[in-house]
């Protein structure tokens, strides 16, 4: 995403870390990470988006509506749901996965 490198550049540092810790920390029963969609909180509600838009307004061509309907970020509650059900042994299968829950925004 254009203007965003930064936030790129440390989701990919997430995804590595995940990966090198299922390995390291599975059998402690660590296995995973969530790659949330925008979520309502401050850092979700920031406004330097719009400045970022307003300065450079074809940016907003590079971002997809998702799958899933997105006129609002998503409530905390529904992000921590998916962390309990994480911790849970309903997900004792899971490891190495990084959990989209994204409303679908990467891939459209």
């Amino acid at each position: 995403m254009p203007g965003c490198g930064h936030y790129c550049a440390t989701k990919f540092g997430v995804v590595g870390l995940t990966n090198s810790l299922a390995v390291e920390l599975g059998e402690f029963g660590i296995r995973v990470s969530v790659h949330p969609y925008g979520t309502d909180t401050p850092m979700g509600n920031g406004l330097s988006m719009y400045q970022m838009f307003q300065d450079h307004p074809h940016y907003i061509h590079s971002f997809s509506p998702g799958a899933l309907p997105t006129d609002s970020l998503a409530a905390p509650d529904l992000i921590s749901d998916i962390v309990v059900w994480l911790a849970s042994d309903a997900s004792s299968l899971v490891t190495a996965a990084q959990i989209p829950a994204d409303k679908g925004y990467l891939k459209i």
